[in-house]
């Protein structure tokens, strides 16, 4: 992974950088193309720690 922002908890309780992506833009897009509810939608708003989920939070065009 490339350095980032993307933090998340280590096993210490302390903050680490992630060895995994957060969800992309271009993940996003995907998902667009599947749920016309996503329309607009281009960037998460949030998204949990993978690798264990792939929830995000993301705004469409409402």
């Amino acid at each position: 992974m490339t350095a980032s922002s993307h933090r998340v908890q280590g096993l210490a309780n302390d903050e680490v950088p992630a060895d995994w992506p957060a969800i992309s833009g271009r993940e996003i897009a995907w998902l667009r193309g599947r749920f016309p509810q996503l329309e607009g939608a281009d960037a998460a708003l949030w998204h949990s720690p993978r690798p264990l989920s792939a929830a995000a939070l993301v705004e469409g065009a409402a």
